[in-house]
């Protein structure tokens, strides 16, 4: 699988300091598909977001972009160290790597890999609606 979802500080129009050099090294090894969304539910950590996958019934959707990556073993050396993802013990680190359907607005369905949190969040705030940018945005 060669796609990935971002819906934080990876994104392509995202302006924030934390993400801007993994940002540009991202934009260099991939070619951007399109905006679309995922199934999930998107928490607020502080400085970045985390995704919570989807359950059975849910119907909650996060925001974000579809990437096509170049190389995706090479990619995901480093931006599995920048995730804090160990792929021999997944349940190890902040996020584990997963394979997901995403919808791009065009209509067209893509798997992707996606960045899921290990553990729901306690006393993080939901962000409504599911976009990290909206919810930035709104905070300033």
């Amino acid at each position: 699988m060669d796609h990935l979802f971002v819906y934080g500080t990876l994104l392509s129009n995202a302006r924030d300091a934390l993400g801007a050099a993994m940002r540009a090294r991202l934009s260099n090894e991939t070619g951007f598909i399109g905006p679309g969304s995922t199934p999930g539910r998107l928490y607020d950590l502080g400085d970045y977001p985390g995704l919570i996958e989807a359950q059975p019934r849910d119907r909650d959707l996060v925001m974000g972009e579809v990437l096509e990556l170049h190389d995706a073993n090479a990619t995901f050396r480093w931006l599995d160290l920048y995730e804090d993802v160990d792929p021999n013990d997944p349940a190890a680190g902040l996020y584990r790597r997963v394979p997901q359907l995403a919808l791009l607005n065009d209509g067209r369905a893509i798997r992707c890999w996606v960045y899921a949190l290990n553990d729901v969040p306690g006393q993080n705030t939901l962000i409504a609606g599911g976009c990290w940018l909206s919810h930035v945005a709104a905070d300033n």
